[in-house]
């Protein structure tokens, strides 16, 4: 098994390009970051390989969301938005070589439909996997719990298996959070 540093959450009295020798001096495997958009995908790069540390995971820039919005993945009105998102990620993968494309599936707004919103998120997962499989580059997407994300879309594993039934691409895969199934006492 490989243990691989989450340097949104790790080192972060540290600038970001700095925490990724700190995770190599650590002993981790490689690194994940949420996003990591604000350096160049150019700087990080470097970094990564001056450092010799594999990029696991970016998450897909996701509008609003981590701000208590409803994101992008699973707004029909936000195509458009999500499209560009799309098109961001592309770009700063090409460069930075991440292994994995993280979809946040965003919030259920009041009064909207959930087989809709569903529907949506897999439109864009499949359209995401498809443009990433050109990179060699896996997309997942995952459940999170309700308590620290109200409005989620995807709250269970049972979720996020019906929606990949749906996407059917076969580098599109489920991110299993242990943490987010233990936090509904989900048995793992």
């Amino acid at each position: 098994m490989q243990v691989i540093a989450n340097l949104s959450l790790l080192f972060t009295e540290l600038p970001l390009l700095q925490r990724i020798g700190a995770a190599r001096q650590a002993g981790f495997a490689g690194v994940e970051i949420q996003f990591p958009y604000a350096v160049s995908a150019y700087q990080l790069r470097d970094e990564l390989l001056a450092q010799q540390m594999p990029l696991y995971l970016i998450n897909l820039p996701a509008g609003d969301l981590m701000e208590g919005g409803a994101g992008l993945a699973c707004q029909p009105d936000m195509r458009s938005e999500f499209s560009q998102a799309l098109d961001s990620a592309l770009e700063y993968a090409l460069i930075a070589k991440p292994k994995m494309v993280n979809v946040l599936a965003g919030r259920l707004l009041p009064g909207q439909s959930f087989d809709a919103a569903m529907v949506c998120l897999a439109a864009n997962l499949r359209d995401a996997a498809r443009a990433f499989a050109r990179q060699h580059c896996l997309v997942t997407c995952e459940a999170i719990n309700p308590f620290d994300m109200p409005g989620f879309l995807l709250n269970t594993p049972q979720q996020l298996l019906q929606l990949l039934r749906e996407v059917r691409q076969d580098n599109c895969l489920a991110q299993l959070d242990l943490y987010h199934m233990a936090r509904q006492e989900i048995d793992l």
